[in-house]
């Protein structure tokens, strides 16, 4: 007994979506809640991580891959990444690496 395979030509699909872009995922498709989504968290890591930038310049606010591990390591609800940053950049409300932390966890809407 033989089997057919058969094949569909699909149209090329491009995806709309890049690491940077907000797509608001949870408030076009979720019920009201407080949480974030993969995508607000993915763009929250990449743009506190490019500083808002990218390429080979050197953006001041940008947080190395050290910094958010140091930040996030062993956390488990926002507060834990809150503080761990908080301490990660010098225990100062004023550091210009926390501020940029801080607007960034809002802009995603990570912060909990």
């Amino acid at each position: 007994m033989s089997r057919k395979i058969s094949y569909v030509n699909l149209p090329e699909r491009k995806c709309a979506y890049g690491a940077y872009v907000q797509v608001t995922w949870q408030e076009n498709w979720c019920d009201d809640s407080d949480t974030g989504t993969e995508w607000d968290w993915m763009n929250f890591f990449w743009e506190w991580h490019s500083g808002g930038g990218s390429g080979d310049a050197d953006y001041p606010n940008r947080a190395s891959m050290t910094d958010i591990y140091s930040s996030i390591n062993d956390a488990e609800v926002w507060d834990d990444v809150y503080w761990g940053a908080f301490a990660r950049f010098g225990s100062n409300d004023f550091s210009p690496k926390f501020l940029y932390f801080q607007e960034v966890a809002d802009l995603y809407e990570v912060a909990q």
